[in-house]
């Protein structure tokens, strides 16, 4: 129950990141009103990690690539403290295996 509630949390936080609502409190009263099984659901979905990815890498320096420190911030946002290398860069094919690999344990 208490893991339940946790990722409930964690997925909020994630839509929340994704969406950036300009009203915070009620995109989470829709969010809990039109779905009532959000606890169960990954944290990210394919469209998601694709949509977190584009918003990460820098499209004038590094296009087509997220480094570790951007992916550590995305992920303390969405109350995960796993890390990896603030350095290493990632291509999306990359990016996209270690956050599922990551998120796949909440």
């Amino acid at each position: 129950s208490e893991h339940k509630i946790d990722k409930l949390f964690k997925r909020l936080l994630v839509l929340l990141l994704l969406h950036r609502p300009i009203n915070a409190k009620q995109f989470i009263v829709k969010q809990l009103q039109e779905d009532q099984d959000l606890a169960s659901k990954p944290l990210l979905n394919d469209e998601e990690i694709q949509t977190l990815f584009d918003m990460l890498q820098n499209p004038l320096l590094d296009k087509g690539s997220v480094i570790g420190k951007k992916l550590n911030d995305a992920l303390m946002a969405m109350g995960i403290t796993e890390t990896v290398p603030p350095q290493e860069t990632f291509d999306f094919s990359q990016f996209k295996q270690k956050l599922t690999d990551i998120i796949g344990k909440y």
